[in-house]
């Protein structure tokens, strides 16, 4: 959320994974600077009623379809995602967030890491309410909206695949 704030043109507020919110820093940090935390082992419905009402009073929300920063390859979209753009019916702004997996991590802890890239997509909106969507379908959708930024992103690094990567450490 945080490097995502530094390049929007506007304010928005964000999910987090709800374990970020139980370490001292940042527990005390995001809820100030608009982050919300997502039960992903019980339940994320909270966290997308929150997300709901901030877009029905015209506020933006991050939404990081992926459920986490990782690695390697792009992971597959949550169909929580789908379900928010669906029933608020606002538009989907992709973003493609290059760098942030070396920064605050298991790997390289500090915010050492190298070049961050970040690259805003057309807005696109998915069509029809909820109810009876394909919602692992319209995740995917979302998340090839994502991949199809990197062919626009100057200096992207090819798509990784998992077994171009270096084991992790530890």
């Amino acid at each position: 959320p945080i490097v995502v704030g530094w390049c929007a043109r506007r304010y928005y507020y964000a999910m987090g994974k709800k374990p970020l919110f139980e370490t001292p820093v940042l527990g005390w940090f995001f809820p100030r600077i608009g982050t919300f935390p997502v039960d992903q082992e019980g339940s994320p419905m909270a966290a997308i009623r929150a997300a709901l009402q901030i877009l029905k009073r015209g506020d933006a929300v991050a939404v990081f379809p992926e459920g986490k920063r990782t690695r390697g390859p792009m992971e597959k979209g949550q169909a929580g995602v789908a379900l928010i753009a669906r029933k608020s019916g606002v538009p989907i702004v992709p973003a493609l967030i290059i760098g942030t997996h070396r920064m605050l991590s298991p790997d390289h802890p500090g915010l050492r890491g190298g070049p961050v890239s970040i690259t805003f997509g057309k807005p696109f909106t998915l069509e029809g309410d909820a109810k009876g969507a394909d919602l692992d379908a319209d995740a995917q959708r979302i998340m090839e909206a994502i991949e199809a930024l990197r062919a626009e992103t100057p200096g992207a690094p090819p798509a990784l695949r998992a077994e171009d990567l270096p084991p992790p450490r530890g």
